[in-house]
C-alpha cells in the first residue's frame, strides 16, 4: 500500500481546509472567510484499496511577529518536517505577497516533492495558472486527481491508521474547533483572533453527550459582543455548534456554553502553551 504524509500549505484563507475536508469526506477542519481560522495542524486520513494519504492542514503563513502568529508559523513549520509531499495552495484571485516568497523558500528547503493546486479559478486571475494544473473552481475540489497525483510520490508501507479512521485529533480539540468555527462565522471579523474555546468537560453517554465549554476573549467589551443583545448571539453560536456536534456524535448533544475574559491572552506564554500543548 502507498502511504505518506501530505502537508497542505499556503497563505491564510486560500482554501486549504476546504481541500482537506473534501479529500477526507468529513467536515474536519473549520472553514471560514476569516483568515487563520485554522490554528492547529489537523490530520485528515484518506484511505482506499491501495493507498493511505495523511493530509495535514496547516495554519496560514503570515509574517506578523506577535506571539500568536509566531506559534501559528511554528505549527506550519513542524508539519513541513513530517511531510513526504507538499501541496502548495495558491488563490489566483489574490496578488503575490511577501508571505508567498517566505512559503516558497521554506518548502523548497524541505526537499519534499511539491504539488501545486490553484483555488478560486472561477474568479479574476491575478496570478498565472500553468496548463494542466490541479484547480478548484466554484468550490469543487478534484479529489480523485489530487489523490492520483500524490500516489506517484508515496512509498510502499503498511497503513498507519485503521481504514475507518479519518483523523487523530483529540475529541476536546475537535469540539473546541467546531464551536470556534461557528463563533467566527457569526462574529464576522469583529473579534475572531481575540477568542479561543476552552472545552472544560465532555461526557459521552449511550443516549446523549453533555459538553461544557467557554468562549474566552480578551476584554469585557468583547464579551458583550459575543453574548449579544439579550444573549441572542451566544444562543445562536450554541445552537449551530450543537447541530454540528450532533452530526459528529450521532446522538443528542447538550451544550452548555459560557463566555469569560482573560486579558491579553494572545500575548501570554502560559495560555498559548495550554492552547498549543497537544500539537507541540
Amino acid at each position: 500500500m502507498k502511504v505518506g504524509y501530505v502537508a497542505i500549505v499556503g497563505r491564510p484563507n486560500v482554501g486549504k481546509s476546504t481541500i482537506l475536508n473534501a479529500c477526507v469526506g468529513e467536515s474536519l477542519a473549520p472553514v471560514s472567510q476569516v483568515p487563520n481560522t485554522t490554528r492547529h495542524s489537523l490530520l485528515g486520513i484518506y484511505t482506499d484499496d491501495d493507498c493511505q494519504i495523511l493530509f495535514i492542514d496547516t495554519p496560514g503563513f503570515q509574517l506578523h511577529d506577535d506571539p500568536m502568529w509566531q506559534r501559528l508559523r511554528k505549527e506550519a513549520q513542524v508539519s513541513l518536517k513530517k511531510a513526504d509531499v507538499i501541496m502548495r495552495v495558491r488563490d489566483v484571485s489574490r496578488s503575490v505577497w511577501a508571505e508567498d516568497a517566505a512559503i516558497d523558500a521554506q518548502i523548497q528547503h524541505s526537499g519534499a516533492p511539491i504539488i501545486e493546486i490553484f483555488t478560486k479559478t472561477d474568479l479574476r486571475h491575478l496570478i498565472e495558472i500553468p496548463k494542466n494544473s490541479l484547480k478548484v473552481e466554484g468550490g469543487k475540489v478534484p479529489v480523485a486527481d489530487i489523490c492520483s497525483k500524490i500516489r506517484e510520490y508515496l512509498a510502499e508501507w503498511p497503513p498507519l491508521f485503521d481504514p475507518e479512521d479519518y483523523t487523530d485529533t483529540p475529541v476536546y480539540d475537535r469540539v473546541g474547533e467546531i464551536i470556534r468555527e461557528r463563533a467566527n462565522l457569526l462574529l464576522k471579523e469583529e473579534i475572531p483572533h481575540s477568542l479561543y474555546v476552552h472545552v472544560e468537560d465532555v461526557e459521552v453517554q449511550e443516549s446523549q453527550v453533555r459538553i461544557l465549554a467557554y468562549i474566552v476573549v480578551e476584554r469585557e467589551s468583547q464579551k458583550r459582543i459575543v453574548i449579544g443583545k439579550a444573549g441572542a448571539l451566544i444562543q445562536q453560536i450554541g445552537t449551530e455548534s450543537r447541530m454540528r456536534l450532533i452530526d459528529m456524535y450521532e446522538r443528542p448533544v447538550h451544550l452548555f456554553l459560557r463566555v469569560r475574559v482573560e486579558p491579553n491572552w494572545t500575548k501570554d506564554p502560559q495560555t498559548l502553551d495550554a492552547i498549543f500543548k497537544s500539537h507541540a
